[in-house]
């Protein structure tokens, strides 16, 4: 029963996380939403990548990113000093990840998913 609950909300997460990257919603009319880049244009903040990170990064490196025997710890300044940029960061997560599906990710999700992983590094 426990599981059921959490795939719901996983479900229900996945659909708001979905109409948020598709514009739905009024973008950054909620904490957390879209916030416009330097040209204006709107991209995923880090809830969205928090999201995104929960239901397809969190099996492997951990709820909070701190690492798991899958996959190594995100939380750490290493992740910075490995990748250098955000932009890198995206560029490895499009291509490589997650390991079990290599490149699956939406161009969208890739980016919301390094946004919030640079964050948990910056901590």
């Amino acid at each position: 029963m426990r599981w059921q609950r959490a795939m719901v909300v996983a479900v229900l997460w996945g659909a708001v996380a979905t109409a948020e990257l598709a514009g739905c919603g009024g973008a950054g009319s909620r904490a957390g939403g879209p916030t416009p880049d330097a040209g204006g244009v709107h991209s995923p903040g880090p809830v969205t990548g928090m999201q995104v990170f929960a239901t397809t990064c969190a099996p492997c490196h951990g709820n909070q990113g701190q690492g798991t025997a899958n996959g190594p710890s995100l939380a750490t300044a290493a992740v910075r000093a490995r990748f250098g940029s955000e932009a890198k960061l995206e560029e490895f997560i499009a291509h490589n990840m997650p390991a079990s599906n290599p490149g699956s990710l939406s161009p969208a999700q890739a980016q919301a998913v390094s946004a919030y992983v640079w964050q948990l590094a910056g901590r």
